[in-house]
């Protein structure tokens, strides 16, 4: 039934036009969607994690040998805990970002504002965007308008940290072909058991690492341990892009959409 449900909306997302009204946000929420931030950390405890997060990209070189010692000792099983088979698989992307370790890092706008200050993606998920950057949105949305009426395939959007940890924007939007960007905050979840909606169906906290609904498996930084230690099985999460500190070793981030966190990562099978 879910899955019926995800492609009846499908078909009436089709059916209207791409570029929606701010006004809409309340039709945009009548959709079965996953709530952000229902297991959020308290604010002080987030600003302290981004503050760290910021001094790592300021004083450590990339993939500093210091900071790599510490995850593989954070991350070191012991002989007798289970750990999943490994195998990588990247993919190559256009342009913006090093490499992803999963297709589902990329994205494309179903619907952007007319104002430029919210972003639907193909997952569903809802995001509102800095009015410094509102601009820009709204030049995506005549370019995919462009894109499409020319048999294109559209933009590719992914997301990335904020690395101004104290800015109020938790997240950058991305698009691939021009590289430009606009800071986001997540402001609806991705559509609920969706065709792009990802989950965690098993975690081994120990050894740092998640199974997805989609069989792949992510080995997470031990640098993030405060992070992973709160994630839950079942919570929705978003891949995403590290443009940052260790992004050679852990070229992704995973979004969990219940707790408004996330913690480099890479897909290890």
């Amino acid at each position: 039934m879910r899955k019926i449900a995800y492609w009846l909306s499908l078909l009436c997302c089709s059916l209207s036009c791409f570029s929606i009204n701010a006004a809409d946000a309340d039709t945009i929420q009548e959709l079965e969607r996953i709530k952000p931030g229902t297991r959020a950390m308290v604010l002080a405890e987030w600003v302290k994690i981004q503050e760290v997060r910021a001094l790592e990209e300021e004083n450590y070189p990339e993939e500093s040998t210091g900071a790599l010692l510490e995850e593989e000792q954070t991350n070191t099983p012991s002989p007798n805990t289970p750990s999943f088979n490994v195998s990588a698989n990247f993919v190559t992307p256009k342009v913006s970002i090093n490499y992803t370790t999963h297709t589902g890092a990329f994205y494309y706008p179903v619907a952007i504002s007319a104002l430029g200050d919210t972003i639907e993606l193909n997952d569903r998920s809802v995001w509102l965007v800095a009015s410094s950057d509102a601009k820009t949105a709204m030049n995506w949305a005549r370019q995919q308008e462009i894109y499409l009426a020319n048999g294109g395939p559209g933009l590719s959007v992914v997301i990335t940290p904020n690395h101004s940890w104290f800015s109020s924007y938790q997240f950058c939007l991305t698009e691939q072909t021009t590289g430009t960007s606009v800071k986001a905050n997540l402001y609806l979840g991705p559509l609920y058991n969706g065709l792009f909606t990802h989950w965690i169906v098993a975690i081994n906290y120990y050894t740092q690492e998640i199974c997805l609904d989609d069989g792949s498996i992510w080995k997470l930084s031990g640098l993030d341990a405060g992070v992973f230690n709160h994630w839950l099985i079942n919570d929705t999460v978003i891949i995403g892009v590290n443009d940052g500190f260790l992004s050679s070793s852990k070229p992704n981030i995973l979004i969990n959409v219940n707790t408004l966190t996330y913690s480099r990562a890479k897909c290890i099978y």
